[in-house]
Protein backbone atom coordinates (compact mmCIF):
# COMPACT_ATOMS: atom_id res chain seq x y z
CA UNK A 1 0.00 0.00 0.00
CA UNK A 2 1.26 3.52 -0.55
CA UNK A 3 2.21 5.75 1.78
CA UNK A 4 -0.16 8.18 0.33
CA UNK A 5 -2.82 5.98 0.71
CA UNK A 6 -2.07 4.78 4.37
CA UNK A 7 -1.36 8.73 5.40
CA UNK A 8 -4.97 9.29 4.39
CA UNK A 9 -6.95 6.15 5.69
CA UNK A 10 -5.24 6.87 9.09
CA UNK A 11 -6.80 10.53 8.78
CA UNK A 12 -10.06 8.94 7.57
CA UNK A 13 -10.22 7.65 11.33
CA UNK A 14 -8.45 10.53 12.79
CA UNK A 15 -10.99 12.85 11.45
CA UNK A 16 -13.82 11.46 13.03
CA UNK A 17 -11.91 9.90 16.33
CA UNK A 18 -10.45 13.94 16.89
CA UNK A 19 -14.48 15.35 16.75
CA UNK A 20 -15.96 12.14 18.41
CA UNK A 21 -14.38 13.39 21.73
CA UNK A 22 -15.97 17.14 21.91
CA UNK A 23 -19.39 14.84 21.77
CA UNK A 24 -18.25 11.56 24.55
CA UNK A 25 -20.20 12.03 27.85
CA UNK A 26 -18.83 8.25 29.21
CA UNK A 27 -16.88 7.82 32.12
CA UNK A 28 -13.70 10.78 31.75
CA UNK A 29 -15.77 12.63 29.62
CA UNK A 30 -13.79 16.02 30.89
CA UNK A 31 -10.82 15.25 29.87
CA UNK A 32 -12.06 13.26 26.49
CA UNK A 33 -13.48 16.19 25.27
CA UNK A 34 -10.71 18.67 26.12
CA UNK A 35 -7.44 16.28 26.51
CA UNK A 36 -7.95 13.38 24.19
CA UNK A 37 -8.53 16.05 21.28
CA UNK A 38 -5.36 17.83 22.41
CA UNK A 39 -3.23 14.89 21.83
CA UNK A 40 -5.38 14.17 17.95
CA UNK A 41 -4.90 17.33 16.77
CA UNK A 42 -1.26 17.55 16.34
CA UNK A 43 -1.28 13.96 14.69
CA UNK A 44 -3.64 15.42 12.10
CA UNK A 45 -1.36 18.48 11.25
CA UNK A 46 2.01 16.09 11.31
CA UNK A 47 0.23 13.68 8.81
CA UNK A 48 -1.08 16.77 6.62
CA UNK A 49 2.92 17.50 6.75
CA UNK A 50 4.01 14.18 5.97
CA UNK A 51 1.17 14.14 3.09
CA UNK A 52 2.55 17.84 1.33
CA UNK A 53 6.18 18.02 2.11
CA UNK A 54 7.63 14.42 1.59
CA UNK A 55 11.29 15.33 1.66
CA UNK A 56 10.64 16.85 5.50
CA UNK A 57 12.33 14.93 8.61
CA UNK A 58 10.01 13.34 10.81
CA UNK A 59 11.72 15.12 13.24
CA UNK A 60 11.28 18.76 11.48
CA UNK A 61 7.61 17.74 11.08
CA UNK A 62 7.11 16.83 14.72
CA UNK A 63 9.02 20.25 15.81
CA UNK A 64 6.70 21.93 13.32
CA UNK A 65 3.44 20.60 14.70
CA UNK A 66 4.37 21.13 17.96
CA UNK A 67 5.29 25.19 17.36
CA UNK A 68 2.06 25.71 15.17
CA UNK A 69 -0.51 23.87 17.65
CA UNK A 70 1.64 26.01 20.57
CA UNK A 71 0.82 29.31 18.78
CA UNK A 72 -2.73 28.28 18.41
CA UNK A 73 -2.80 28.33 21.87
CA UNK A 74 -1.20 31.43 22.95
CA UNK A 75 -3.79 32.73 20.30
CA UNK A 76 -6.31 31.77 22.53
CA UNK A 77 -5.16 34.45 25.25
CA UNK A 78 -6.66 36.72 22.58
CA UNK A 79 -10.48 37.56 22.33
CA UNK A 80 -10.62 40.04 19.07
CA UNK A 81 -13.77 40.44 17.44
CA UNK A 82 -12.99 38.78 14.19
CA UNK A 83 -11.62 35.80 16.14
CA UNK A 84 -14.55 35.34 18.26
CA UNK A 85 -16.61 35.43 15.58
CA UNK A 86 -14.62 32.62 13.58
CA UNK A 87 -14.67 30.92 17.12
CA UNK A 88 -18.78 30.64 16.91
CA UNK A 89 -18.03 28.21 14.37
CA UNK A 90 -17.85 24.74 15.30
CA UNK A 91 -14.80 23.73 12.88
CA UNK A 92 -12.87 27.03 13.69
CA UNK A 93 -13.25 26.23 17.55
CA UNK A 94 -12.01 22.93 17.36
CA UNK A 95 -8.93 24.38 14.58
CA UNK A 96 -8.45 27.55 16.96
CA UNK A 97 -10.04 26.46 20.46
CA UNK A 98 -11.25 28.64 22.68
CA UNK A 99 -9.38 28.74 25.81
CA UNK A 100 -5.96 28.59 26.94
CA UNK A 101 -4.81 25.87 29.03
CA UNK A 102 -1.36 25.39 30.14
CA UNK A 103 -1.64 21.88 30.17
CA UNK A 104 -2.38 21.51 26.51
CA UNK A 105 1.50 21.92 25.66
CA UNK A 106 2.19 18.72 26.80
CA UNK A 107 -0.61 17.15 24.88
CA UNK A 108 0.43 19.17 22.19
CA UNK A 109 3.90 17.74 22.71
CA UNK A 110 2.67 13.87 23.40
CA UNK A 111 0.64 14.57 20.51
CA UNK A 112 3.63 15.07 18.10
CA UNK A 113 5.84 12.27 19.84
CA UNK A 114 2.95 10.02 19.63
CA UNK A 115 2.71 10.82 15.74
CA UNK A 116 6.42 10.24 15.02
CA UNK A 117 5.66 6.83 16.82
CA UNK A 118 2.58 6.06 14.77
CA UNK A 119 4.67 7.26 11.63
CA UNK A 120 7.64 4.66 12.29
CA UNK A 121 4.73 1.78 12.84
CA UNK A 122 3.32 2.46 9.48
CA UNK A 123 5.75 2.72 7.96
CA UNK A 124 5.60 6.43 6.52
CA UNK A 125 8.87 8.11 6.87
CA UNK A 126 11.99 8.25 4.71
CA UNK A 127 14.38 9.10 7.64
Amino acid sequence: MSRFIKIVLVLLILVPLGFSTKFYRGPLHGWVNNGAGDILYPIFWFLLVLLFFRKMSAKAAALLVFVFSSLIEITQLFHPLWLEALRRNFIARTILGSGFEWIDFFYYALGSALAVLLARCLSLLKD
